[in-house]
């Protein structure tokens, strides 16, 4: 039975429902010190069926709450017009930003226009890029060129030689030189590579 209390505490109410982060953000950052302890929210997603009653309560109270901990940043993933047609929740991202005083950073489906605007407009202090990175490992160097960018093609994330990184040509910059180029991992001598940022492992193709 008081396992059972125990688990309901952690939920109900929006200072329930948040507790279980808060408690884990105060145990990280007394090991680690705020300034190595981030935290990254989908607010609007519904991966795996998981998804929150009051997206915009629970996140904006949990923003606030957050605070207090000064962390290096907090990294929330908003909701495309794709995830909305897959039952995802939008979330306004100006509350989340008003709500939280540290450093925010934003992701998915942004391109340099909307990236532009967001950080212009205050509503977040950076913007991260995932898929358009996979596409263009050269992608900010291709922002400053207004370069063409490649179309991200998520069932190939293979790196294969003289095509730059996934099988993707690198920009050429103004003198002709090649961005992007593939880099293997040290110690492999195969022509094509897997990714694994993690183990830093390769695997021949």
């Amino acid at each position: 039975m008081a396992r059972i209390a125990a688990l309901m505490i952690m939920g109900g109410s929006v200072a329930n429902r948040a507790r279980l982060t808060l408690e884990v953000t105060e145990a990280v950052t007394k090991v680690w010190g705020a300034a190595r302890v981030g935290i990254r929210f989908s607010p609007g997603g519904v991966f795996n069926d998981m998804h929150d009653s009051n997206p915009l309560e629970t996140f904006s109270y949990m923003l606030h709450e957050l605070n207090r901990f000064h962390l290096a940043y907090a990294h929330v993933i908003v909701s495309t017009e794709d995830d909305l047609r897959h039952r995802a929740v939008s979330v306004p991202l100006a509350a989340l930003r008003q709500a939280f005083h540290g450093p925010l950073i934003v992701a998915n489906g942004f391109n340099l226009e909307t990236a532009t605007r967001i950080v212009t407009e205050s509503l977040a202090d950076a913007v991260a890029f995932g898929r358009l990175f996979l596409a263009n490992p050269d992608l900010p160097e291709r922002f400053r060129l207004n370069a063409p960018l490649n179309s991200p093609d998520e069932s190939d994330l293979l790196w294969r030689s003289g095509k730059g990184l996934h099988g993707l040509s690198g920009a050429s910059s103004p003198t002709g030189s090649r961005i992007g180029e593939p880099r293997p991992w040290p110690g492999t001598r195969s022509n094509c590579w897997r990714k694994d940022a993690f183990a830093r492992k390769s695997r021949k193709c």
